[in-house]
């Protein structure tokens, strides 16, 4: 009787499980409210260059300062293009993105902006005149807790 009982138990919490998921649909509807940015439109200017200063998080509770002027990440607003120059002499997996180009977009879902790199979410994106936060714990469907946190100055 104790197996048949732990059996119904069972199978009532994985049928809660699996419906208890986002739906499509759901996702669907978030999306189809996203605003993707325009260039009259743009969070970031021109050819702007962000030191990163500050990254913390992810699954090990990473916490590392940066020298400005070690990884810079350098927004082509008019073609789109990031570019991350890194000259970190300690090659550190925990840099953020590897040196490169990449193609990103900036999209604005109600009161928050967020930052696509390469079609894939990057994190919520917060500006001001002198730094750039980008906080991968905020994601447009939600909040995750082992994501980064990136801190930028000009």
């Amino acid at each position: 009787m104790k197996k048949i009982t732990t059996l119904v138990l069972t199978t009532v919490f994985f049928i809660c499980l699996a419906t208890n998921c986002d739906s499509n649909d759901e996702i669907n509807l978030k999306q189809e409210e996203i605003i993707v940015l325009n260039k009259t439109e743009l969070v970031i200017s021109q050819n702007q260059t962000w030191n990163l200063t500050y990254m913390s998080g992810g699954f090990l509770g990473v916490d590392q300062n940066y020298n400005s002027d070690i990884i810079k990440w350098t927004f082509d607003a008019n073609n789109s293009i990031l570019i991350i120059t890194n000259d970190d002499p300690r090659n550190s997996n925990y840099n953020g993105l590897k040196e490169g180009r990449y193609q990103y977009q900036i999209h604005k879902l109600k009161d928050e902006t967020y930052l696509f790199i390469e079609n894939s979410e990057y994190g919520a994106f917060i500006l001001d005149k002198n730094s750039l936060l980008i906080n991968q714990n905020k994601t447009i469907t939600g909040t995750i807790s082992d994501g980064f946190i990136y801190k930028f100055i000009k």
